[in-house]
């Protein structure tokens, strides 16, 4: 792909710089196409989509296990108070809490170390964990 005539191809719209466009999104779709083929996965919008759905399923199933019905979205059962909803704190607070309750490597420097809060999956039963780990 190149004009040997003209050094700068986009500016005079050169029709070896056209072909090279088109056949590099060419390829690019057919690479996408082949790998979400070979690792069996569909498309982002899909894998959203199921991702909700199987978040659904679980929320529905851990209710169901521990004996609670669904409740009808805007309506309040008498006597119910109003659910408190966490006070958010300052970013620099939250970072504060994280590094004074971290477990990690003690070996590794301060300055060369990154705080990260864990998730554990669902199954294991473990609440999130604030670590720290060599950058």
């Amino acid at each position: 792909m190149g004009c040997e005539v003209h050094r700068h191809q986009p500016d005079h719209l050169c029709p070896a710089l056209q072909a090279g466009v088109k056949a590099a999104e060419d390829k690019k779709r057919e690479v996408r196409e082949f790998v979400e083929k070979s690792l069996g996965r569909e498309s982002k919008v899909d894998e959203k989509k199921a991702a909700e759905e199987k978040k659904r399923q679980i929320r529905e199933f851990v209710e169901q296990s521990l004996g609670r019905e669904k409740k009808v979205e805007g309506k309040k059962e008498e006597g119910q108070k109003p659910a408190k909803r966490p006070r958010k704190l300052n970013p620099a607070i939250e970072l504060i809490k994280m590094k004074a309750h971290a477990k990690g490597d003690t070996s590794t420097p301060a300055s060369s170390r990154i705080y990260l809060r864990i998730h554990f999956p669902l199954d294991s039963n473990q609440p999130s964990q604030p670590m720290f780990f060599h950058k």
